[in-house]
């Protein structure tokens, strides 16, 4: 993987300045980090990444706070913020091609008021590389990612949690599982997000489908009292998906299941896309 090299850079200096404790040193290690992180996320920050903090300890352990940078999306740049990263073993497992763990908390939109996501990163950098993220969303509010898709979510409330697991390796291997709830009291949602769902529910539950197209007709804010969202990787290029929702007002439960189709290259942004599921198609009946 692309930051895994300029990782071994990084152990590698930092196991170099360790032993100063100048500030000037401690500057320059900050830079250096900062410097190899953009380049290393280029693709993904364009460059914007800032950290306030960043060194290697004498017991040779990473630790980070305050990095800020601006996510590249289609819509427009995001601000996101990271408040804490640290290594757990020492750097230098990376030289001898040891897998090290990385534990990370404060993750989310710059300006947040809820905690964000936190969790662990598992990385082996060698030829045969693996990576593993393992991720609690500990709260984030549906008004934090709107940004995600601002015509189908502005107005959108609500407290998310949940856990996210992204595994892959060299050969081409790739897990991904995703847990998403907002628990009661449940929130607000755009009316308009039905018109998304309904084309995948079942021929067989009419009543259901008038419900949500008379709710979609409002084009209003509406409650909800409880959402939750599972995905999981079926295939290479399809995820399978799980949708629940109650809307209390309009007496509608509703329960969908479908594939997404995502393409490799930014497959994991698209499942982040709540409003994603207009590109996807009924699983077929096995």
């Amino acid at each position: 993987m692309r930051l895994l090299r300029p990782l071994l850079i990084l152990s590698s200096l930092g196991l170099l300045l360790s032993g100063f404790s100048m500030p000037s040193f401690r500057e320059l290690e900050r830079a250096a980090f900062e410097s190899l992180l953009n380049t290393a996320l280029r693709d993904y920050f364009a460059g914007t990444l800032k950290l306030d903090q960043a060194s290697i300890g004498r017991d040779f352990r990473l630790r980070m706070s305050g990095l800020r940078g601006e996510l590249v999306t289609q819509e427009r740049p995001v601000a996101i913020e990271l408040q804490s990263l640290s290594s757990q073993e020492p750097l230098y497992q990376l030289l001898f091609l040891k897998p090290i763990h990385f534990g990370f908390s404060g993750l989310k939109p710059a300006g947040s008021l809820n905690p964000g996501i936190s969790g662990q990163v598992e990385a082996l950098a060698k030829k045969n590389w693996a990576f593993a993220l393992y991720a609690n969303i500990d709260s984030l509010g549906l008004e934090d990612i709107i940004w995600v898709n601002p015509d189908g979510l502005a107005g959108s409330s609500g407290r998310m949690v949940g856990v996210v697991e992204v595994k892959a390796d060299a050969s081409g291997h790739s897990e991904f599982k995703m847990e998403l709830a907002v628990p009661e009291p449940g929130g607000s949602l755009q009316a308009r997000f039905f018109d998304s769902v309904t084309p995948y529910l079942p021929k067989t539950k009419k009543k259901t489908k008038n419900k949500a197209e008379t709710l979609a007709a409002t084009h209003e804010t509406i409650g909800y009292r409880e959402a939750q969202l599972t995905a999981q990787l079926a295939q290479d290029d399809q995820v399978k998906m799980l949708l629940r929702i109650m809307i209390p007002d309009y007496n509608l439960k509703l329960n969908l299941t479908l594939l997404v189709k995502v393409d490799e290259k930014n497959a994991f942004l698209k499942l982040f896309q709540l409003l994603g599921i207009i590109q996807g198609q009924p699983p077929k009946a096995s």
